[in-house]
Order: C-alpha cells, then structure tokens, then sequence
C-alpha cells in the first residue's frame, strides 16, 4: 500500500514540472526565431569558411581565437573589479546590495563610484539620522482640566 502511495506521489511530480513548463505561442515562437538567428549564423561562418583558401582559415581562426581570449579576459577582469568592489564596500562598511551599482567598467572607474556611493550612502545615513533627532516638538496642552498631574499641582 505504501508502495502505490510512494509511486503515485511520484508520478504526479512530473505533471507537475511539465504543468509549470508551459509556453504561450509569443514565447515559442520567440524561442524558435532565436533559434535560427544562430543557425543561420552557423550556416553564413561555415559557407564562408568554405570559400577560404588554407592560408585564410588559418588567419580566419586564429583571429577568433584572439577574440575568444579578449572575452574571455575582459569576462575575468570584470570578476576580479567586482570582487575589489565588495572589498572595498565592506571597508567602508557599506552595506553589499550596493555592489550591482558600481561601475566595473576600469578600476578607475570602479573607484570613482565607490567613492561616490560611500558619499551618498553617508549623506543619506546623516539626514535620515538628524530628521529622526530632531523628531517634533511635544504638544502643551491647551484645556485647562485635562491633565489630572497639572490640575493637582494649582491646586
């Protein structure tokens, strides 16, 4: 008995998972369009491969190669910045959900908005700190009889 429990359990897991994979015909049809962009892409490089001598598929794909490693390099540079910026969050003790508005473009640039964001964080903190001391004056009573402390104290 356990058993069918366990198997029915089971079995309703995946309609479950394909209930929730459903796509509206926009989405598909976005998909497929995608989909043959990048085929098509494929089809346009390996024609033009095609038409090159041996000399020219060499240069053909050493140059990509050099564009690979270029991304690839910017893709760790990007990292690295991010992961200085986070450093640098934490020793100006600003709170990481800042961290996406860093620019990571260059460490210089990097710095530069930091920079930036400790000086609004810290005038933000500051006037959020004084509205709160400030606060407002405290009320007087203006009825005669209605405080009972007041009312003993003229007696």
């Amino acid at each position: 008995m356990e058993e069918i429990k366990k198997n029915s359990a089971e079995a309703e897991k995946p309609e479950k998972a394909e209930a929730e994979q459903l796509f509206t015909r926009e989405q598909v049809d976005e998909l497929m369009g995608r989909e043959r962009q990048e085929w098509q892409q494929k089809l346009a490089e390996a024609e033009k491969l095609a038409k090159m001598d041996a000399q020219q598929k060499a240069a053909y794909q050493k140059q990509q190669l050099e564009k690979s490693l270029a991304e690839r390099e910017a893709a760790v540079s990007r990292r690295e910045l991010a992961a200085e910026a986070l450093e640098k969050l934490a020793e100006y003790k600003l709170p990481r959900s800042l961290a996406p508005c860093v620019n990571l473009s260059s460490p210089e640039e990097c710095e530069k908005s930091i920079q930036g964001l400790r000086e609004a964080f810290s005038q933000a903190v500051s006037t959020a700190v004084n509205d709160r001391i400030r606060g407002t004056a405290p009320k007087r009573s203006t009825s005669a009889g209605s405080d009972a402390f007041l009312d003993g104290l003229c007696m």
